[in-house]
């Protein structure tokens, strides 16, 4: 299985769609349509080209299996966000894409992520476990549990 990143472009809402189409529980986008997915890649494209974000398709064997990204701040700190389709799901594929976005992420000179798991998403937490995160803080308003990980060389 050939696990692999790439930047998303305005031509994977198609694929974004289709893997959203009555898979989604209440961690990702319920786009409902196809033009609400379009929004929804237009603004995420927006901030990929204002430097805010940058949006990873996370592809198995060449298929769109699911997205992660993270956020620039120009801090030496990011918080991730991963959505991965339930088709690709407790098969490794978020491990091995976790850990890939890493490696760009410390291209990008970012040293700490930050990493949000919804109380109820036990996968995400255990996940976020299995990479070295550590546990940090339940937020009582989101229902978030938060994790942390520190990258590369801390010695700054």
């Amino acid at each position: 299985m050939e696990i692999k990143l790439r930047e998303m472009t305005y031509g994977d809402v198609y694929d974004i769609y289709e893997a959203n189409i009555g898979n989604v529980k209440k961690y990702f986008y319920d786009f409902g349509d196809l033009e609400s997915a379009k929004s929804w890649v237009r603004l995420a494209m927006k901030d990929v080209r204002c430097n805010i974000k940058r949006e990873y398709c996370v592809e198995v064997d060449g298929k769109f299996a699911g997205l992660f990204g993270f956020w620039l701040d120009g801090g030496d700190s990011t918080e991730v966000s991963l959505w991965l389709s339930p088709c690709f799901q407790n098969k490794g594929v978020a491990k091995h894409a976790l850990q890939l976005l890493e490696e760009v992420i410390l291209q990008w000179g970012i040293f700490c992520i930050n990493y949000m798991a919804d109380s109820e998403n036990a996968i995400s937490q255990k996940l976020a476990l299995s990479c070295g995160y550590i546990p940090m803080h339940l937020d009582a308003i989101t229902n978030a549990n938060f994790f942390y990980k520190e990258l590369g060389n801390t010695t700054r």
